[in-house]
C-alpha cells in the first residue's frame, strides 16, 4: 500500500519547493498532492503511503517557485504490491503429501508462490495462479511450515502470509 520514489529535477532554481502529485492511473480525477521537505532538486526514498494494494498510479513531481504556476514533470506509472493472501490452511494431509489452500488477494492477474520453512530449506514449493497446491515427497511424522505470497504482473510481491504448520501423516495445522 505504498510506493517508494526517487527523482532529480533538472536545473532547479534556489528556493524552489516540490510536491508529489498522484492519482489512479486510469482516473481522470484531480491530483492528490503531498508537500515535500527537501533542500535540493533531488531526493531519494520518498514514500507515498496509504495507497490501495495492487493498484496502478500516475505519479509526478511538481516544482513551485514564488507565485508562479507549478511546473509538473513527466508522469511515471507505478503499481503497488498486492495484499498478502490470507487463510492458508491444510485441506488434505496424507503420509507423504499435504494439500494447501488459501484465499486470494484482491485484483486481477495475480500469481502465488508458496515457500516451505526450514524443514524444506525455505524453498519455493509452488508457483502459479491457482489457490491450491499439493506438496509431495514429504516424510511421515515430520512437521512442515508454509507461507504464501502474491505477485502481480508489474513485478510487485506481497508480504508473506503468516506461517502455517502441519504434521505430515496426521496432526493439525496452526
Amino acid at each position: 500500500n505504498s510506493l517508494v520514489l526517487s527523482w532529480q529535477w533538472p536545473s532547479a532554481p534556489p528556493g524552489a519547493q516540490y510536491e508529489l502529485c498522484y492519482r489512479g492511473a486510469n482516473a481522470a480525477g484531480s491530483w492528490q498532492t503531498q508537500r515535500l521537505s527537501v533542500a535540493g532538486a533531488s531526493f531519494s526514498g520518498q514514500v507515498l503511503r496509504n495507497l490501495s494494494p495492487n493498484t496502478s498510479y500516475a505519479v509526478a513531481v511538481q516544482m513551485m517557485q514564488g507565485g508562479s504556476a507549478p511546473k509538473r514533470g513527466a508522469e511515471l506509472l507505478a503499481t503497488t504490491a498486492p495484499a498478502p493472501p490470507s487463510g492458508l490452511e491444510a485441506v488434505t494431509v496424507a503420509d507423504n503429501s499435504i494439500k494447501l489452500r488459501w484465499r486470494p488477494s484482491g485484483g486481477a492477474g495475480l500469481r502465488y508462490a508458496v515457500y516451505g520453512s526450514a524443514t524444506l530449506n525455505f524453498e519455493k514449493v509452488y508457483s502459479g495462479s491457482e489457490l491450491t497446491c499439493e506438496v509431495s515427497g514429504l516424510t511421515k511424522g515430520e512437521t512442515y511450515g508454509f507461507r504464501v505470497c502474491a505477485m502481480n504482473t508489474a513485478g510487485g510481491a506481497s508480504d508473506f502470509s503468516p506461517e502455517m504448520t502441519v504434521k505430515c501423516g496426521g496432526g493439525g495445522g496452526g
